[in-house]
């Protein structure tokens, strides 16, 4: 009697475990998963943000951040830049 009385509980115990990770569990963390995706950009969307990218590249060529600064160009005169514009910021740095 102990014997199956220990199995159904432990049984009980296993098919709880399994119902409140399967109902509670996985789909909040979808949920939030979801929520995370959704508003990490703000009020923009991913494809608001990948046209805003490719319009800047059509209208001010590749931009590269560099912080080195300009001493890094003598000998590259012949990098055209219309092609490639870099831009000296501290921001990013």
């Amino acid at each position: 009697m102990a014997k199956s009385l220990i199995t159904a509980v432990l049984s009980a115990l296993r098919w709880a475990h399994w119902l409140v990770k399967c109902a509670v569990v996985y789909p909040l963390a979808m949920m939030m998963l979801l929520v995370v995706l959704v508003f990490r950009t703000g009020p923009y969307t991913f494809g608001q943000t990948l046209v805003k990218t490719v319009e800047s590249v059509q209208q001010e060529g590749y931009v590269i951040q560099d912080c080195t600064g300009p001493k890094e160009l003598n000998g590259m005169q012949h990098i055209s830049t219309r092609a490639i514009r870099i831009i000296f910021s501290g921001s990013g740095c």
